[in-house]
């Protein structure tokens, strides 16, 4: 089996480390845009920016023409930056062969078209017979890389893909469950993902647990409001990795999301908090769906307590 994992930051790093060690015989590709950070890892092993203390091993191949492998490749897994997932399947899309597994990594929903990456990806590849999946749940990139005792969700849309799936994730530090609804869980993530600033933004301002507990029940209740209008279904699984176990992740771990939400209340503006997570090479997709989330609802009845954050987090601080 040939896997081509795109594109090479944190967690892209992550996951290439963890199948290669659970599947030593399989052949995994990696590809970046950055011909600079492309050359490095080629060349050392290491990544330039993230876990320098770890090395990849010498059988994972880094190319730096995707072209060359993506016509014979098995599993494509998307790692790449949510802002350019559009363009990049349509790039793609020509060149996949039939059955090929797509194996989603992130949750976003996009500023334009308020579409998730499912969404995305069902446009982009009309006329192609593949498969799709996302990966989520308890899963920070760096608990992964050092074998941290870990469960994550892999929803998938076929029974064949799932086992696929499951056999080469599935590992003794990782436990994977299958399930097959997409839709929802690329909500539940991307809208966890908005709780996650929210907790950052009110633990700056010094608010304890029991306040912040009230925020994340209160938002947990329009969430389900929120999914259904953009066609899931209302039923909030907490027994899920991808839902209940993500949330202590991401929201009470360090993750990013709550970073942004910190560095929002020590009064920088959106602006200015998105520049300092650029040159820490972090990524801020989760304020296009908060935008695209606020979008949706603000002209509707009803989620007042979306609306209430968003202005709060952002053009009332923005004013400042």
């Amino acid at each position: 089996m040939k896997i081509l994992i795109l594109w090479l930051w944190a967690f892209g790093f992550s996951v290439a480390k963890h199948l290669w060690e659970n599947n030593p015989d399989l052949e995994i590709f990696w590809y970046t845009r950055n011909s600079d950070t492309s050359k490095i890892i080629a060349q050392t092993k290491q990544h330039p920016y993230f876990f320098s203390w770890h090395s990849l091993p010498n059988n994972i191949t880094v190319v730096s023409d995707y072209s060359e492998v993506m016509h014979d490749a098995d599993v494509v897994i998307l790692a790449t930056h949510v802002r350019f997932v559009r363009d990049l399947l349509r790039d793609i899309q020509p060149m996949l062969k039939d059955g090929v597994i797509l194996v989603n990594l992130a949750k976003w929903i996009e500023i334009e078209s308020n579409c998730t990456i499912s969404q995305i990806v069902e446009e982009e590849m009309k006329g192609k017979s593949y498969e799709y999946a996302v990966l989520s749940g308890w899963m920070i990139a760096e608990e992964v890389v050092i074998w941290a005792d870990l469960g994550t969700d892999i929803w998938v849309s076929s029974k064949a893909t799932g086992e696929i799936l499951y056999n080469i994730f599935s590992w003794r530090n990782l436990e994977v469950v299958i399930k097959d609804d997409i839709i929802n869980i690329e909500l539940y993530g991307s809208l966890k993902n908005i709780i996650a600033i929210i907790i950052g933004y009110y633990e700056g301002k010094s608010y304890g647990k029991s306040s912040i507990w009230r925020y994340i029940v209160e938002f947990y209740e329009e969430m389900k409001d929120i999914i259904y209008l953009y066609g899931g279904n209302k039923h909030v699984d907490f027994s899920s990795y991808s839902v209940w176990w993500d949330i202590i992740a991401t929201c009470f771990g360090w993750s990013r999301n709550k970073y942004f939400g910190q560095l929002l209340w020590l009064w920088h503006t959106t602006k200015e908090a998105i520049e300092i997570l650029k040159k820490e090479k972090k990524y801020t997709e989760w304020y296009d769906t908060f935008q695209a989330v606020y979008a949706k609802v603000k002209d509707r009845e009803g989620c007042e307590m979306t609306k209430y954050f968003f202005k709060k987090i952002f053009e009332d601080q923005n004013k400042s």
